[in-house]
């Protein structure tokens, strides 16, 4: 079961008899995977938030965020969260934890999985949770000048960089 902690020891076994017991090993349980959704997509950043998973009776220690370009499974960055949280959720009950990917390339596609951390060790991935960020705004206009002025209207000019 996911929730149990087992405990195991062995021996050897021949014709000439058994060895002693070996020590004990233990297995702890590891966290369920979270659910992560997109809360904020821009030019060059996304933002993903989820709820701590169940622990199966440890708490979650930290997560285990991997980012890859959707044509790119190669090239994977994984970054470590801290289980912290920073905000309650809509019900006011446990805090959403919060990651912020930087540096990104705009008008591109990426995928993201998380995983916690417990001293059970590292769960199961969430969900892949796909973002396209968004294209760079246009630059800012420059030498803005006023051309022919007329009573009902008015000729701007400027150039972009």
């Amino acid at each position: 079961a996911a929730d149990k902690t087992y405990h195991f020891r062995v021996r050897a076994s021949n014709r000439f008899g058994n060895s002693p017991w070996s020590e004990v090993a233990t297995i702890l349980p590891t966290p369920a995977a979270p659910e992560v959704r997109v809360e904020q997509v821009k030019s060059l950043s996304a933002t993903l938030v989820w709820a701590a998973p169940e622990g199966h009776g440890f708490p979650v220690l930290h997560y285990h965020v991997f980012q890859c370009r959707s044509d790119d499974d190669t090239d994977v960055k994984e970054a470590v969260v801290p289980s912290a949280t920073d905000t309650a959720d809509d019900e006011g009950g446990e805090g959403l934890v919060r990651y912020h990917a930087q540096q990104l390339q705009p008008n591109s596609c990426y995928k993201f999985f998380v995983r916690a951390r417990t001293e059970g060790g590292l769960g199961d991935p969430s969900p892949q949770c796909d973002v396209v960020t968004q294209p760079l705004p246009p630059p800012v206009p420059v030498n803005l000048g006023v051309g022919r002025i007329q009573p009902d209207a008015l000729q701007l000019t400027w150039s972009m960089r």
